[in-house]
């Protein structure tokens, strides 16, 4: 009698290389292109599938280090004009309580007068400004100011109009202001005034907090290392600052004189720009007033020295003979300044040039290697631009 086990022992591995015979054979029967297919790993490295898009088999060497090349002269390489802007948040002035009072006072007798100020808004409010006009005075008297039982005024009382600041610290859901008179002349003398009194409020208007211009940016436009953005301001009230986001990020927050130029410098990849649409948002803080005109949005490359990469790479003599070419990619991730470059092989041997027309950032940019200045091992690239600056993120040579 045959053991069971033993056989279901045996079972899995005799399926196993039935299987891995019958995939043997169906791939050495099957058309070569479907075979490449089937071997292919799905979802094909970047570099192949650039290869791919020229028509390119195989690479040879590839890297994708950030390089800069080529210089920057320091020049405005973008300019974008704005219409003018308008934010204004001011401090706007309401009588809240009005009334004529005529305080009678002597040696033995002082006067005084309560006004309840209720139902203003405390969070708007800048300061109350107690205003006393004193239009008939016989004798001397003196006025004591007090607001919430805080002392803030004591003087003697004069024809004319006085002004007494009451701050919004002292201020109160319900507010009393207790004025107080006294008798300064002699015990034979009665002092007597007439005084109009008004209380002001002194409250912030949201009349236009906050203005924002789109400004749409592509790949061809978003160029240089620095941000400027400037402005002329023909009107200010400085009680609050000028707030200015770029989408959402606050790159500016000052208070900014009637007739000064400004101007607002950020590295452009800290400055919030970004490709696509762009809010440029000014607001003003409570108090303030300004009206912008003349302004400019500029991209500028910053100067710097000139800068070269070379790249090293080795060939097999059987693909220097076999390949009809050998080509050469460079992505370009971003422009700093336009121009063109130049790719040189070795020292002596020729030199090549892609236009500004060819260099767009986030693409890739091809040229053909002439074969007879490439060897077997240690063939150099150089890579610069004696008229822009370019930040690469890719460079690969391939067969054809």
């Amino acid at each position: 009698m045959v053991n069971i086990s033993k056989k279901a022992q045996f079972a899995l591995p005799i399926i196993l290389a039935s299987m891995i015979v019958l995939m043997l054979i169906y791939l050495i029967m099957v058309h070569p292109a479907e075979r490449a297919e089937i071997l292919t790993p799905i979802g094909l490295p970047e570099e192949d599938k650039l290869i791919e898009e020229v028509g390119g088999k195989r690479a040879i060497f590839s890297s994708g280090e950030f390089v800069e090349i080529g210089h920057a002269t320091g020049e405005i390489v973008f300019d974008y004009e704005l219409e003018d802007v308008y934010v204004s948040y001011p401090i706007r002035e309401r009588i809240v309580s009005s009334m004529e009072i005529n305080p009678k006072t002597s040696i033995l007798r002082s006067d005084s007068q309560i006004l309840s100020i209720r139902n203003i808004n405390i969070e708007n409010t800048d300061s109350l400004i107690l205003r006393i006009n004193v239009t008939e005075l016989k004798g001397s008297q003196k006025i004591e100011v007090s607001v919430n039982e805080t002392i803030l005024f004591y003087k003697n009382i004069e024809l004319g109009e006085m002004k007494i600041e009451i701050p919004n610290i002292i201020l109160e859901n319900e507010n009393e202001i207790l004025l107080e008179f006294n008798h300064m002349g002699y015990f034979w003398s009665r002092d007597y005034s007439n005084i109009e009194i008004d209380v002001v409020q002194r409250y912030y208007s949201s009349e236009k907090p906050i203005e924002t211009k789109t400004i749409p940016l592509s790949r061809d436009n978003l160029i240089g290392s620095e941000m400027r953005l400037s402005f002329f301001s023909t009107e200010s009230i400085m009680e609050g600052e000028l707030i200015i986001k770029i989408n959402e990020d606050i790159v500016f927050s000052e208070s900014v004189e009637e007739n000064e130029l400004v101007i607002v410098s950020e590295r452009l990849d800290k400055s919030g720009l970004r490709i696509g649409q762009n809010e440029i948002i000014f607001e003003v803080d409570r108090g303030g007033v300004y009206n912008l005109t003349d302004l400019k949005l500029q991209f500028v490359a910053a100067r710097t020295p000139t800068s070269e990469n070379v790249y090293s790479f080795d060939i097999d003599e059987k693909d220097l003979k076999s390949w009809d070419d050998i080509m050469l990619g460079i992505r370009i991730n971003r422009i700093i300044q336009p121009g063109y470059v130049s790719i040189q092989i070795g020292v002596d041997g020729p030199t090549y040039y892609l236009s500004q027309e060819e260099l767009v950032a986030g693409r890739w940019s091809y040229i053909t290697l002439e074969k007879q200045y490439l060897t077997e091992f240690s063939n150099m690239v150089t890579i610069g631009s004696p008229t822009g600056r370019y930040r690469i993120d890719g460079f690969i040579v391939f067969l054809r």
